[in-house]
């Protein structure tokens, strides 16, 4: 997979995510459409860089977890802040939205 397809990937599956949960806790969809494409925006290329760099013994014993809960921490800040959530919902809001695209990457070749 090529990096733009694994961006947008990300994007078609996180992005819906984030503007329910926007729904449910009413906190505006444009915020958090903004709040989904700056997470992404901003954790998505060091992550890909960090696990294309990896050895993939290495990405796949330990490296996969790491990069991702960088990515949920830096993303919970990102979400949180934009979307002006609760440090419950920041956290939730960003490991569901994580692990929704992270299994797919792990189910889809």
């Amino acid at each position: 997979m090529t990096y733009p397809e694994a961006l947008a990937w990300t994007l078609i599956l996180e992005t819906p995510v984030v503007l329910v949960a926007a729904l449910r806790w009413r906190c505006g969809i444009a915020r958090a459409f903004l709040a989904a494409l700056a997470a992404s925006g901003v954790t998505h290329p060091v992550a890909w860089s960090m696990a294309m760099a990896m050895p993939y013994s290495d990405y796949i014993t330990w490296g996969w977890y790491a990069i991702e809960a960088a990515v949920c921490c830096v993303e919970a800040f990102i979400l949180g802040s934009i979307m002006r959530l609760s440090t419950g919902r920041k956290w939730g809001l960003s490991i569901l939205a994580n692990s929704v695209s992270a299994f797919a990457g792990w189910v889809v070749p």
